[in-house]
């Protein structure tokens, strides 16, 4: 363990590895991975995505527009974009047969083919034939099942390839056969895809790229809201018994400038701070599970050289 500048108030200094442990440990973080806190900015692209589904449905027959949406890794927009598509397909009335939302995540090796059959697999439809066989058959299973948006996640993936053409070719023709309207989301890596294909830019008609905070005043407390928010969660999901020391302010500008402003990043620190601190027995995050996780976690992950939990502290 490294040297401790915390010591912690409650629970124990190391960790009990009983399997009666372990198993709290695997439900805590069970529960915490089913936490999703919108932000602002999230607030914004799940607005948008509604307007360009319900707009598409307005004007089905017509080519259809796009909405793109990049964001540094670990900023939680494959969270977003699944956690849109289930609350959209979950609303609909018991009994009718409809999935107004299609989520698929493009994989690194995706050719048009290879896109086109993860759709088809998702939907447990087949994925044998020729291209112009799979494609008919999505437009068969979209009619018949009332498909108003496809979500195309991981989308910088068809931009680290040199023969992406085709690929990119099948997925303007959603928008410009009218299928429906496409939702892409991935990292800043694809903004190339875009710049290099005018068509593709011209149908991709909204844009709501999530930028990461900033350590002014504004962007702060819109983390320190995140923090509080995230804190009733641990709470009122009784993974500890009371709130935790991430709302010091020393904490918030720790976190934000270890993941350099990246709510995810922010999350997956909480998340080992509270695998730390349930390890120990302990009855809320504290600043020494907080201190460990950066030194365990961030530091190794390559997000800071430094812990500035430690900083002044020795």
């Amino acid at each position: 363990m490294a040297k401790i500048f915390y010591m912690p108030l409650t629970g124990q200094l190391s960790a009990d590895f009983s399997p009666s442990t372990t198993k709290k440990v695997a439900s805590a973080l069970s529960k915490f991975s089913s936490v999703f806190i919108n932000l602002p900015q999230q607030t914004q692209v799940h607005a948008h995505l509604d307007c360009l589904r319900l707009t598409g449905k307005a004007s089905k027959g017509e080519p259809q527009r796009a909405l793109r949406c990049l964001a540094p890794p670990a900023s939680g927009k494959s969270t977003l974009a699944q956690t849109y598509a289930r609350s959209v397909n979950t609303a609909v009335p018991a009994g009718e047969n409809s999935t107004p939302v299609v989520y698929v995540s493009l994989q690194n090796n995706a050719t048009s083919k290879r896109f086109m059959q993860s759709i088809l697999f998702g939907r447990n439809a087949s994925d044998v034939g020729t291209e112009m066989m799979l494609k008919r058959r999505i437009v068969d299973d979209f009619a018949k099942n009332g498909v108003e948006l496809l979500i195309i996640d991981e989308i910088h993936h068809a931009s680290t390839r040199d023969d992406s053409t085709p690929l990119t070719n099948v997925v303007k023709s959603f928008l410009n056969d009218a299928i429906c309207p496409v939702a892409f989301f991935g990292t800043p890596a694809a903004e190339n895809l875009f710049r290099g294909n005018r068509e593709l830019a011209q149908r991709t008609q909204i844009v709501c790229d999530i930028k990461p905070l900033k350590s002014h005043a504004e962007d702060m407390e819109t983390l320190a809201a995140f923090l509080v928010q995230m804190d009733r969660e641990l709470v009122k999901r009784d993974i500890f018994r009371r709130s935790s020391s991430f709302l010091h302010d020393h904490a918030v500008e720790c976190l934000m400038e270890v993941s350099e402003g990246v709510v995810g990043a922010v999350a997956r620190i909480l998340q080992h701070a509270l695998e730390i601190a349930v390890w120990r027995h302990a009855d809320h995050i504290e600043m020494f599970d907080l201190a460990r996780a950066v030194d365990e976690w961030a530091i190794p992950q390559g997000y800071v050289n430094t812990n500035p939990f430690l900083r002044g502290r020795a």
